[in-house]
């Protein structure tokens, strides 16, 4: 496409379809298609333009190289992009300030836009402010369109305070015509509805956050953000558990105390509830709100578009930023330089992320009361960050370090290193050191180096282990493995066939039958002796005597022996009881056993079969004595 021989120089405020109106008009065309196609070098639609900043990959070829209408100038002054950036995600924010950046082209880009800014949304009349039409014709010779009139829900001027009026151009006409305002608004009107008078603060209030979207839009970051904030504000407001739980009637019914259940209607006419977008609120489907949404929320919560953006909510559970850097690289470690991505609730823990711009390194918290120096060293790094990474590359491919000696550059541990390294393609093995072994001055080899290490600490440690081989001579677990396995298997032992455990087991053992015999001469005769009653009179550990058991045979023999089950403790009782019967000459029933031997009736429950039997055997016995 060839270069325009002129370009309109854009007023304040005024949107690129009205500066295309413009250019038709001093261009001398009379045909639509053929300036059209003059712009874009294709069919085109252009009724997108009255609000979204379209193909401005284009704009070299509108103006020159040293004009000082840019891309950027076209975007952020002469288009809405401000305003409907507010409902777009992270991802098309990005696209489209790289676009703005570099003037490629992105057709699926302008595709989403057009779907967040659905057209069923916009006014259906291009729209003007009467005095603002006065002084531009006072000001420029001609009026033209101004951006903010088009936007939904500005419904007065915020600078003069007078009535919108609709132009006689329908919005659908603009499709691929040019329809200038300096032809169409010859006769201007100022019309003022009552119904729209009765709130004109409301709507005036809802211009002026419309107008500083328009400019200042781009800082709020997107619907996520948006989003977040909304969130801790809710919470601020106790609108929210602390779990982001929303109180959804509570919410609705202050919100439209705010604003009022009759302006509302007038704002959605087309719902029978006005409010059904207040649960798209919060981060998972935050992208589905308008902005005339978010101006509502914003004024609900902060007042204005401006006091929404400058809040801090006080509810901060880790406080207010800076926050510290936990990159040891970083200069910013301990101090500042950290910024918060996020908090957020899951299973009643209050998870943040924190990001350090200067290394890049994240890093995320679940414990808002701990001190740098508890969490630092704990908390989970999302990523390491760009300084991290080049260093680790430096120690590897630049200063050749063995491993141990990257760790120490890193001032991580070897593992850490080893691990990140393989994540970007490195092995922090590749310039390890060849050991060199030296035993009484003299180098040796590793098999004579680790052979008399070893049999020099049997001497002293007879009944060596693997844990304790380990801290005495590090690394000869790992050399025999390898190397001479069976010669350090023939001199080792367990833990316990050491002599200690032997021991320790008939130090215990007679601890036990000293304290079963005192059970025996004191204890109460109609207690159940059980593991836990012989250890308690022993002064041992129950857990420690139970948990070694599988080990210790003579103590499980002997604990088998002694300790009753529950059947051989009742049996016992009953022994007791038919005893004195006997001596009575009388049978045993059962109302006596279960009064002598006060058993629980959950007890008797459980052995009740038992017991019937039992008593039928003890008065089979007596009987046959007495014959």
């Amino acid at each position: 496409m060839r270069r325009l021989y002129f370009f309109p120089t854009p007023y304040p405020d005024e949107c690129l379809y009205s500066i295309f109106c413009r250019y038709f008009v001093r261009s001398g065309s009379t045909s639509n298609k053929k300036t059209i196609f003059e712009l874009f070098g294709e069919a085109q639609s252009i009724t997108s333009f009255v609000y979204l900043p379209r193909r401005l990959e284009l704009v070299d070829g509108w103006v020159g190289p040293d004009s000082l209408i840019t891309r950027e100038r076209l975007a952020n002054s002469n288009s809405c992009y401000g305003y409907f950036s507010i409902a777009f995600t992270e991802m098309m924010l990005r696209e489209m300030e790289e676009k703005i950046v570099t003037g490629g082209s992105n057709r699926s880009l302008e595709r989403q836009m057009i779907q967040k800014c659905r057209r069923s949304h916009w006014p259906e009349y291009l729209r003007y402010c009467p005095e603002c039409t006065k002084e531009d014709i006072e000001s420029f010779g001609e009026t033209y369109w101004h951006r903010l009139p088009q936007l939904p829900g500005v419904e007065y001027c915020p600078k003069h305070g007078k009535a919108i009026q609709n132009s006689s151009v329908h919005l659908k006409e603009t499709t691929m015509r040019f329809l200038p305002a300096s032809h169409t608004l010859l006769k201007l009107e100022g019309k003022e509805k009552a119904e729209k008078w009765m709130h004109k603060e409301k709507y005036l209030m809802i211009a002026k956050d419309s107008e500083w979207l328009l400019m200042n839009g781009r800082r709020l970051k997107g619907c996520r953000e948006v989003a977040r904030k909304y969130k801790e504000l809710f919470m601020e407001r106790g609108l929210t558990t602390a779990q982001g739980i929303r109180y959804t009637e509570r919410i609705k019914s202050e919100f439209i105390n705010y604003h009022g259940e009759h302006f509302l209607s007038q704002m959605f006419p087309d719902r029978k509830d006005p409010l059904y977008w207040l649960d798209f609120a919060f981060v998972s489907v935050s992208e589905h709100l308008r902005p005339l949404h978010h101006i509502l929320l914003m004024e609900f919560l902060k007042g204005s578009a401006e006091g929404f953006y400058k809040a801090v909510p006080d509810n901060e559970p880790y406080g207010n930023g800076p926050w510290p850097c936990i990159n040891k690289l970083c200069h910013h470690y301990g101090k500042d330089g950290a910024e918060k991505i996020s908090v957020s609730y899951f299973n009643g823990q209050t998870i943040g992320q924190f990001h350090c711009a200067e290394c890049g390194m994240k890093y995320q918290r679940s414990r808002p009361w701990q001190t740098f120096e508890e969490y630092a060293d704990h908390a989970i790094k999302l990523d390491y960050g760009h300084l991290w990474y080049d260093k680790l590359r430096k120690c590897i491919l630049e200063d050749k370090l063995c491993p141990s000696d990257v760790a120490k550059a890193m001032k991580s541990t070897k593992k850490t290193v080893e691990i990140r390294a393989a994540e970007i393609g490195l092995d922090i093995r590749v310039n390890r050191r060849t050991r060199i072994f030296y035993s009484k001055g003299k180098q040796v080899s590793a098999d004579m180096y680790y052979h008399e290490k070893v049999s020099e600490v049997l001497e002293e440690h007879p009944e060596l282990t693997v844990k304790e081989l380990n801290e005495l001579v590090p690394g000869a677990y790992a050399w025999f493995s390898k190397n001479d396995f069976q010669w350090l298997k023939d001199r080792l032992v367990t833990d316990q066939e050491k002599v200690y455990w032997a021991e320790w087991e008939q130090e215990q053992l007679e601890n036990l039958k000293e304290a079963y015999a005192t059970i025996q001469k004191e204890g109460d005769s109609n207690r159940r002796v059980t593991i836990g009653w012989l250890c308690t009179v022993a002064g041992l550990r129950e857990s420690e005597i139970k948990g070694r058991l599988h080990r210790f045979e003579d103590i499980r023999a002997f604990i088998g022996e002694v300790v009753e089950s529950k059947e051989e403790w009742l049996e016992r009782r009953f022994k007791v009881v038919a005893k004195k019967k006997k001596e009575l000459g009388q049978e045993i029933i059962l109302a006596d056993i279960r009064r002598e031997m006060r058993l629980k009736p959950n007890t008797y429950k459980k052995y009740a079969l038992f017991i019937e039997m039992f008593i039928k055997e003890l008065n089979g016995d007596n009987r046959s004595e007495s014959d």
